[in-house]
């Protein structure tokens, strides 16, 4: 493997790292948009869409829509693991 692609994959392991450490729970829209180098908006989009990544809901009689992306859920979608891998 190249250098660029191991020097990819290490800053991508870090980073998920990073986000393990400092959101062991649930993970905010801003850190993934930031990360992805995309709009929070966006991130919300695809939560509400397709639920891959979590959570987007609203309570009835609210305005606004919650978001919830769990830390454990979110890493193993994105490293393609199973539940119970």
């Amino acid at each position: 493997m190249s250098n660029a692609i191991n020097d990819f994959l290490q800053q991508d392991t870090k980073m998920l790292e990073k986000i393990i450490q400092e959101y062991p729970k649930q993970i905010p829209v801003k850190i993934i948009a930031e990360w992805w180098g995309c709009t929070q908006d966006a991130i919300r989009a695809a939560l509400e869409q397709s639920g891959l990544l979590g959570i987007g809901y609203r309570q009835p009689g609210k305005m606004n829509r919650g978001f919830v992306i769990p830390t454990g859920h979110f890493i193993r979608w994105y490293l393609c693991m199973k539940e119970n891998s």
